[in-house]
């Protein structure tokens, strides 16, 4: 059986008809950037915008920057304090716990609470850096478990429990 020239070019037209419907395997599109240190930096705070608890070091640069360093994911950020001046509270105990830590030569990691802001700035030779807001030094307190405060009588009862009434005798 013969096919005729019609039939061919139909079957070739079905055949590239088909083919162009495949899918093609997705790839990232061919414009994409990767994303700059920047942006990467201010995913992090993202990460971490429900956190209050932050640890620092101390870590003084010969740049300008701010001499503390705030840890995100693993990776160690200068960071500011949103205060108005260097008498604010926090910053007054931060201090002397460095100073404490120069004098025995042994500087150590500092917990602060506080809220990280969502903006990045830059210093010195163009270093990203990060801001606090804190509200306290060191860790929060814990709060009692319920076996602690189950121990204590409820307030506006008696310390004694009370005996039971009986009968009057008859």
């Amino acid at each position: 059986m013969k096919r005729s020239t019609r039939d061919r070019i139909l079957a070739m037209v079905l055949a590239l008809m088909a083919g162009a419907c495949a899918s093609t395997p997705e790839g990232p599109p061919v414009d994409a950037k990767p994303p700059t240190y920047a942006e990467r930096v201010e995913k992090r705070i993202v990460g971490a915008a429900e956190r209050e608890v932050h640890e620092l070091r101390y870590n003084p640069g010969l740049c300008g920057c701010p001499p503390f360093e705030l840890e995100l994911e693993g990776r160690w950020h200068r960071v500011t304090f949103d205060v108005a001046d260097d008498s604010h509270p926090v910053l007054v105990e931060l201090r002397e716990a460095v100073e404490r830590d120069e004098a025995s030569g042994d500087l150590g990691r500092y917990v602060i609470q506080g809220r990280l802001e969502d903006r990045v700035g830059t210093c010195g030779q163009g270093a990203l850096f990060l801001t606090l807001d804190p509200t306290a030094y060191g860790a929060p307190e814990p709060e009692p478990s319920e076996s602690e405060s189950s121990d204590e009588p409820p307030e506006g009862s008696p310390e004694e429990p009370l005996e039971e009434e009986s009968p009057p005798a008859s």
